[in-house]
């Protein structure tokens, strides 16, 4: 998929109660959504694909998707390199792979780290929902 033109599949991972749904749907042709459950509040015109992210390959065909995006799922997850190869595995040649995560390198974060040993977003409230702290470099 080109810039400005519509159309085409996407896949997030990890969707959730599909709060990007109706932002980002009118612009592709398909809505796929993966997470554990079918969270209640899930839009109904999303495809959804049940799957525990930790428990092996996504059933999903390899390079089928034309933007594959993971927003705030990978920290949650035991193996997130594994989790990375995979994403990049389901996007077409030219398509995008987008993630995020908490910013360990914030003000705040780095603040936390130097005063409770942890990063902001891994205290121990966040324990055991926010279980890897991850740098850009990680993600590369």
């Amino acid at each position: 998929m080109q810039r400005g033109i519509r159309g085409g599949r996407i896949v997030d991972v990890g969707c959730g109660v599909g709060n990007l749904y109706p932002l980002i749907s009118p612009l592709f042709d398909e809505y796929v959504g993966v997470d554990a459950i079918r969270y209640d509040g899930l839009p109904a015109g999303v495809q959804f694909v049940p799957f525990e992210l930790n428990s092996g390959i996504l059933p999903l065909p390899a390079a089928s998707f034309d933007v594959v995006m993971a927003v705030e799922t990978i920290e949650h997850l035991e193996n997130p390199r594994e989790f990375m190869r995979q994403l990049v595995g389901l996007v077409r040649p030219g398509g995008w792979v987008i993630v995020t995560t908490p910013n360990q390198l914030s003000f705040l974060s780095l603040l936390t780290l130097v005063m409770k040993q942890r990063f902001s977003a891994f205290q121990d409230v966040h324990y055991p929902a926010h279980l890897t702290a991850l740098l850009e470099i990680d993600l590369l």
